[in-house]
């Protein structure tokens, strides 16, 4: 085969591939022929695992059904990356990631600001979030229960019990960029979401960037950079309440896993339950102090954010086949 035909077939593969999600089938089929016409030794070599479906996974009761938190008892989840080979180093990483969120809820300092733009045809919207959380958290912690996807993420609920004397120490931060334009065919979208959190023991930290339906997953866990396969990643909704019906739900998180879209909603909450009791609406007069008599500001709403608040976790449900998680704000 010629090199100008190697050139033609990889540019074919390309534009096939990123065409997005609807035609994913044909994607990885297309893919087949990719390998097999540029390297011989794979011709007879099966797809990649990571390029399939696994299956639906099914994920505890409790997932859905946590115990009613009070000012004294909070209760989070930890989820580990899927198919980590050292199960005791899964178990810590699941853990560590439910005292991430512990220290938030305990008393998170949030900063953040968001601008909607609205002028002539032109709409854009950006938001840019910084939250750090208690660097002592007051209270024993439990593990309550546990259990593990078919997908190999470990699952933790934690129980933190401020009646006990212990505390423990633990750095945390997170950083939340969002901006949606809008443009000739429709909207185009990008999410950046990094974060870490460092006890005495562990450290771990991450970076999630979404650009349309493209996603990139970084994730480190004491200096050991861990691979996240690209699998096609489902979960069946289990029914929570009279209310609440989530049990014919596919919850699906191509390419993120249950961890990334969990924290995905939990920052999500979180900005919602802060804009519904902190946030405050910059007037025009006061952007216009600050911008030397721009006149593009007049079609600038500016949320401002710049508080502290502890709160729980309500609920945890599925919305519109995504994780959904509610707050309320606790008096800790």
């Amino acid at each position: 085969m010629s090199s100008n035909s190697y050139q033609i077939i990889l540019l074919t593969f390309l534009l096939h591939a990123s065409v997005g999600h609807a035609q994913n089938d044909d994607k990885l089929n297309f893919e087949r022929i990719f390998w097999q016409e540029l390297n011989e030794e794979e011709e007879n070599k099966p797809l990649r695992k990571e390029q399939f479906s696994v299956g639906i996974s099914e994920l505890p009761q409790w997932f859905w059904n946590l115990p009613v938190a009070t000012d004294k008892l909070s209760y989070a989840i930890g989820i580990s990356d899927p198919e980590m080979e050292d199960s005791v180093k899964a178990q810590k990483q699941a853990v560590q990631r439910a005292l991430l969120q512990l220290s938030l809820m305990s008393g998170a300092s949030i900063s953040g600001v968001s601008d909607l733009y609205n002028k002539d045809l032109q709409n854009k919207y950006e938001e840019y979030y910084k939250i750090a959380g208690s660097s002592f958290v007051q209270g024993g912690i439990v593990v309550l229960d546990s259990s593990k996807t078919q997908l190999g993420e470990k699952i933790v609920l934690i129980k933190l019990d401020r009646n006990r004397k212990n505390r423990f120490h633990i750095e945390t931060g997170v950083e939340v960029y969002k901006s949606n334009t809008k443009i000739e065919i429709g909207w185009c979208s990008s999410e950046k979401i990094s974060y870490y959190a460092r006890t005495d023991s562990d450290s771990m930290s991450c970076i999630c960037e979404q650009d349309n339906e493209q996603y990139n997953l970084l994730s480190v866990w004491n200096r050991d950079t861990i691979s996240i396969p690209a699998y096609r990643y489902e979960y069946k909704g289990i029914h929570t309440d009279n209310t609440t019906d989530v049990s014919d739900s596919i919850i699906k998180l191509y390419h993120k896993g249950l961890w990334s879209g969990y924290f995905q909603a939990f920052l999500n909450g979180l900005q919602t339950t802060i804009a519904n009791h902190q946030s405050r609406l910059k007037s025009m007069t006061e952007l216009h102090n600050h911008s030397s008599g721009n006149e593009n500001l007049n079609s600038i709403n500016r949320n401002v954010v710049n508080s502290n608040i502890a709160f729980n976790i309500r609920t945890i449900g599925a919305l519109y086949g995504q994780l959904n998680i509610e707050f309320c704000i606790s008096s800790k």
